[in-house]
Order: structure tokens, then sequence, then C-alpha cells
């Protein structure tokens, strides 16, 4: 049994972006042997069915949110990660945080930027050494969202998730499926492209 440590101790820990902000930089490399056992997908999967809406909520729940915005609000929050260099996790799971909230309570246009602030900041807390500073996420808004409304919607969203925050996105179903290919792990190229595409879907109407 293998149980040496391939972790890049010299390029670990923290660094400065262009932005100024401290990157998260110590991420764990890919396990071979967890990717390509296949109770790992069988796992993903039933925590995937756990958490998967059922319904079109702009259908059942959402009377003033139309598909068109959550796209505008998903591309503004890929935009807010990319910038900031969050860790890879952190949209997907902020767009599952939100998607989960509006398929039960109904919200108005003016308050979605301010939930997509709230799950940006939650995903970060809880994948992120480093988690977005609210007065950052807010400015990102050109200050239409308020520091003091961001704390006090993260409690509700934290109440309608129920305190579930750990749930599978698509992010999480990359490298296992990725290990069962002959070139998936020659290419870091193809990793990145399939990162970006799953990307793409999170935005989608």
């Amino acid at each position: 049994m293998d149980l040496s440590c391939g972790e890049n101790l010299p390029n670990s820990g923290n660094r400065s972006g262009s932005s100024g902000r401290t990157a998260d930089m110590c991420v764990a490399g890919p396990d071979r042997a967890l990717d390509r056992d296949p109770r790992l997908l069988l796992n993903l999967l039933t925590l995937e069915r756990a958490h998967a809406l059922h319904t079109d909520y702009f259908q059942t729940v959402q009377i003033d949110i139309q598909p068109f915005m959550r796209k505008v609000v998903t591309t503004w929050m890929l935009e807010v990660c990319e910038e900031q260099q969050c860790e890879e996790q952190v949209f997907p799971l902020a767009v599952s945080y939100m998607d989960r909230f509006l398929s039960h309570r109904a919200i108005s246009r003016q308050q979605l930027q301010l939930l997509a602030v709230t799950a940006l900041l939650l995903a970060s807390k809880f994948r992120q050494c480093h988690p977005l500073c609210v007065d950052l996420l807010c400015a990102y808004t050109d200050n239409s969202v308020y520091p003091n409304e961001v704390r006090q919607w993260e409690v509700m969203l934290l109440q309608r998730l129920n305190w579930q925050l750990s749930i599978a996105t698509a992010f999480d179903f990359v490298d296992p499926f990725l290990a069962r290919l002959p070139w998936g792990r020659d290419n870091a190229l193809v990793r990145t492209h399939a990162l970006t595409l799953t990307s793409v879907c999170y935005t989608g109407e």
C-alpha cells in the first residue's frame, strides 16, 4: 500500500492574486485509487439525487424571476469567482445553494443578486481557507447590496438549506470520469475544458 504524500509543499499554501486577495493554493492532488473505485460514482449519484431539484421553480414557485435573470446572475457569479481565483468548487456550490433556495421560496427580482452574493459567501466559507469578504462582494454589486442585508440573508439561507452544505456538484464527477479514460489524466487541458463546459452549463437558463 502506497501511503506517500504527493503534495507539492513548496508550492502549497497561499499567494496573492492579481486582485490583491489571498488565493487558496493548498489543494490535494488526484487520488487514482479513489477515482477508479466503482463505489465513488455510486455514492456521488446517491448524494446528487438527495438534493436534486425535481420541479421547475420558475413554473411552480417564482413569480417575478424569469430564466434569463438567473442566467445573468449566474454569469456574474462565475466572473466574480474567476476574478477572485476562488477554489473551483465555490461556483457550482453557490449556484446549487441559490437554486435550492429558489425552489422553496419566492423572491423579487431586486433580491436575486442579494441571494447570489449570500450563496457565494456561504460557498466560499465552506470550501476555502480564506472566504470571500462581505464588503468585497457588495462592491461587486456596485453597492446595491449592503453588508447587513447579506448577514441577515446568510442565516435565512442556511435555514432554508437545513444547514446541508455538503452536496455533490457536477464538478465532483469530472475527475472520476477522466480517470476511467485512457487519455483522461495525460492532458491537463482536457480537465480544464471539462470544468469550463460544466461551468457554462451551470449558467444555462
